[in-house]
C-alpha cells in the first residue's frame, strides 16, 4: 500500500508538470484572443483554445470557445472556420457521451465540407460519424460510414486515411466478434503502415492484432504482437502507446493466471497515463487492477479500484467503461454476499452492453448473472443465463473462426515474403539494367575513341597529302618558270 501511495504521489507531481506546460499554451492563446481583432485568424485561435481545454477535460470552457469560434466564423462567412468549430464541438460532445449532439455537429461539418469540395474533410467526417454509431452499438450504420470514407480515400489515393479506415472497420468487426473480418482489415492496415514507414501506426496494428489472438486464447501470439508494439513505442518515446502496450500485456498475464505480473504491467500503464492526464486510460487501468484483485480474492481492493474507475468513466461519459465497472462491482458483491446490490449492478451493466451491442460484455454479464443465480439457489434461472452465456461464447469462439484467423496470418506473412521477393527481384532487375547501361556506355566510349582516332588519322593523312601535292605543284611551277627563262 505504501508503494502504491508513493507511486501515486510521483505520478501526481509529473502530471502537474505536464499540466503546467498545457497551461502555458492556454495562457498564450488566451492573451492572443483577448487582443486580436475579429478575423479568420482569431477564429482559428478560438478553436485551438477550445481543443486545449477539451484535452484537459475542462468541458465548459472548451464548449464556450468552440461556440465563440462558430459564431464569429458564421458572422465572417468563413466556411473553413465554421467546419472546424462544428468538428471541435462534435468531439467535445463525443467525450461527454452526448452522441445525438455529437452527430448533429459532425453532420453540420460534413455539409460544409461537401460544399467546399474538401474530399479529405468529407472522409474524416464519415469516419467520425462512424465512431459515434460504433459507440452506440449501431454497427451497420458505422460500417456504412467507414466504407464511404474508404471509397473517397481510395479515389484520392490517400494511403494514411485508407489505413485508418481499414483499422476502424476492423474495430467494428472485432466488437461484433467477427474475428476473421477484423483480422483481415487489421492486416490490410498494417501493410499500408509498413509501406509508409509509419512506426506509430505499425505499433497500433500490432496491438489490435494481439487483442484478437488474446481473445482467442492464443497467448504466445498475443504477447509477440504486444511486445513488438512496445518496442516501437519505446523507440519513438510515444508514452500513450507505451501505456497501452503495458495494459494489454497485463491482460494476457491476467488470463494466464500470472496475477503479480499482470498487476506490475497495469501499474506501469497507470503511472504513464496519470503523467499524461489520459482520463480514459486511467479509468481502464483502475478497472483492470480491480479485476485482478478480484481474481486474487482481495475484494476490498477490487471494489476500491472499480469505484475509482467508475467515477472517472461517469465524468467523461464513457458508457463502455461504465458497463465494465458495473459488471465488476456485481461480481465483487456476489462474493461478499450482497446479492441485491450485485443484481442491480449486473442488470445495469447488461442493459448498457446490449445498447452498445458489445458481445464480449453481454457474454460476461450473462455469466455473472448465472453465478449470482446459483449463489441464491435459483438454479433454473442460472441455467437460462448460463445458456445465454454459452450462446454468446460459441458465437465468438469456434473452430472455423480459429482456422480462418490462422489462415489470415499465413496469408499476411506469405504476401509479405512475396512482396519482399518482388522488391528483391526489382532490385536485381534494376542492377542488371544499370550494368547493361554501364556496358553500353563503356562500349560507346570505346567505339567513340576508336572513331576519333581513325578520324584523326584520316585528317592527318589528308593534311600530309595536301601538303605533298602543294609541294609537287610548287616544284612543277618552278620547273616551268626555269624552262620559260
Amino acid at each position: 500500500m505504501k508503494v502504491k501511495i508513493i507511486l501515486s504521489i510521483i505520478a501526481l507531481i509529473l502530471m502537474l508538470g505536464a499540466f503546467g506546460q498545457t497551461n502555458s499554451v492556454i495562457d498564450s492563446l488566451e492573451l492572443v484572443v483577448k487582443t486580436a481583432k475579429e478575423d479568420t485568424v482569431k477564429v482559428q485561435n478560438l478553436t485551438a483554445l477550445s481543443k486545449q481545454y477539451r484535452n484537459i477535460y475542462d468541458i465548459e470552457r472548451a464548449m464556450q470557445y468552440a461556440e465563440s469560434a462558430l459564431l464569429m466564423a458564421s458572422k465572417l462567412k468563413y466556411k473553413k472556420g465554421q467546419a472546424e468549430a462544428y468538428h471541435t464541438l462534435g468531439s467535445i460532445y463525443r467525450r461527454q457521451g452526448n452522441y445525438p449532439e455529437a452527430l448533429e455537429n459532425y453532420f453540420a461539418c460534413l455539409k460544409i465540407k461537401e460544399e467546399m469540395g474538401d474530399k479529405i474533410g468529407i472522409a474524416d467526417c464519415y469516419n467520425r460519424i462512424g465512431i459515434i454509431y460504433r459507440n452506440q452499438g449501431n454497427y451497420l450504420t458505422a460500417l456504412e460510414n467507414y466504407f464511404s470514407a474508404l471509397k473517397i480515400c481510395e479515389e484520392i489515393g490517400n494511403k494514411k486515411n485508407i489505413a485508418g479506415c481499414y483499422n476502424n472497420i476492423g474495430v467494428v468487426y472485432y466488437r461484433q466478434g467477427n474475428y476473421p473480418e477484423a483480422l483481415e482489415n487489421y492486416f490490410a492496415c498494417l501493410r499500408i503502415k509498413e509501406e509508409m514507414g509509419d512506426k506509430i501506426g505499425i505499433g497500433a496494428s500490432y496491438n489490435n492484432i494481439g487483442m484478437i489472438y488474446n481473445d482467442q486464447g492464443n497467448y504466445p501470439e498475443a504477447l509477440e504482437n504486444y511486445f513488438s508494439s512496445l518496442k516501437i513505442c519505446e523507440e519513438l518515446g510515444f508514452k500513450r502507446g507505451i501505456a497501452g502496450c503495458y495494459h494489454n500485456i497485463g491482460i494476457v498475464y491476467d488470463y494466464q493466471g500470472n496475477h503479480p505480473k499482470a498487476l506490475e504491467n497495469y501499474f506501469a500503464s497507470l503511472k504513464i497515463r496519470e503523467e499524461i492526464g489520459d482520463k480514459n486510460g486511467i479509468a481502464g487501468s483502475y478497472n483492470n487492477i480491480g479485476m485482478t484483485y478480484y481474481k486474487q480474492g482481495n475484494y476490498s481492493e477490487a471494489s476500491e479500484n472499480y469505484f475509482s474507475s467508475l467515477k472517472i468513466s461517469e465524468e467523461i461519459g464513457d458508457k463502455q467503461s461504465i458497463a465494465d465497472n458495473y459488471n465488476g462491482l456485481g461480481s465483487v458483491n456476489i462474493h461478499l454476499g450482497n446479492f441485491q446490490d450485485a443484481r442491480k449492478y449486473l442488470n445495469d451493466g447488461l442493459v448498457l452492453s446490449k445498447k452498445m451491442g458489445n458481445k464480449l460484455d453481454i457474454q460476461s454479464g450473462y455469466g455473472s448473472l448465472a453465478r449470482l443465480d446459483s449463489a441464491e439457489g435459483n438454479f433454473a434461472q442460472a441455467l437460462v443465463h448460463y445458456k445465454m452465456y454459452t450462446l454468446y461464447k460459441d458465437s465468438l469462439l469456434n473452430e472455423e473462426s480459429n482456422n480462418q484467423i490462422a489462415g489470415m496470418k499465413i496469408q499476411y506473412e506469405t504476401e509479405k515474403k512475396d512482396q519482399e521477393i518482388l522488391l528483391l527481384n526489382k532490385d536485381n532487375e534494376l542492377q542488371k539494367q544499370q550494368l547493361e547501361k554501364q556496358r553500353l556506355i563503356r562500349n560507346g566510349m570505346i567505339a567513340g575513341t576508336v572513331f576519333l582516332i581513325i578520324l584523326g588519322i584520316l585528317v592527318l593523312r589528308s593534311i600530309l597529302l595536301r601538303r605533298k601535292l602543294e609541294k609537287q605543284k610548287s616544284i612543277v611551277q618552278e620547273r616551268n618558270r626555269i624552262s620559260a627563262d
